[in-house]
Order: structure tokens, then sequence, then C-alpha cells
């Protein structure tokens, strides 16, 4: 998952133009938190989410403690291209999935 992303990423940064990525994680995420704290992503706000389905389709929206539906915060991280490796290596050493340097 982490050299998909990383590769994703990336094509973003260099083929689009993209100058910083806007990520919504679920505080109980911890793999996904682990994986964009390495990248090097910076939380900018978090909220208790309210879960919504405008059009049959599921969301989670900011709200207020009153009317949160759920018991985990959303936290909205921010990332800058300029911080991601710029290539994956995936391998295997000592059970641990690496990718450019980071540890997963």
């Amino acid at each position: 998952m982490a050299s998909a992303e990383l590769a994703l990423l990336n094509w973003a940064s260099v083929a689009m133009g993209v100058r910083f990525f806007q990520l919504r994680i679920q505080s109980r995420n911890f793999l996904a938190r682990g994986i964009h704290t390495r990248l090097g992503s910076q939380v900018t706000e978090s909220f208790l989410p309210r879960g919504m389905q405008p059009n049959g389709v599921e969301s989670l929206e900011p709200c207020n403690a009153n009317q949160a539906t759920e018991k985990f915060w959303l936290e909205v991280t921010r990332l800058q291209p300029a911080r991601i490796p710029l290539r994956a290596d995936v391998g295997r050493s000592k059970g641990y999935l690496h990718t450019s340097g980071f540890r997963f």
C-alpha cells in the first residue's frame, strides 16, 4: 500500500503540478497515520465527524460534539510533495516493510 501511494503522490506532483495534498484520516487508523507522519504530513485540524448519506454516498462531515455520530476524530493533514521520497524501494528486512528509508 505504501509504495502504491508514494507512486500516486509522486505522479500527481510531477505530472499534474500538485503543490500540496490535503488528507482526512480517521484517528483510529494507526497505519495510515503512521505512513503519513513518516512522509512529513502535518495535522492542520481535527474534528468530530457526523455520518451523512447525501445522494446515497456515505461521507463524514465536521460537526459540533453534540451532533457527532462517530466516536473517533477526523484529522485533516497537509503534505507537501517536496517531502515525498522520489521513488519507492519496497523490500522486506527483519519483518518490516520499508519504503525509501521509511519503516512500516
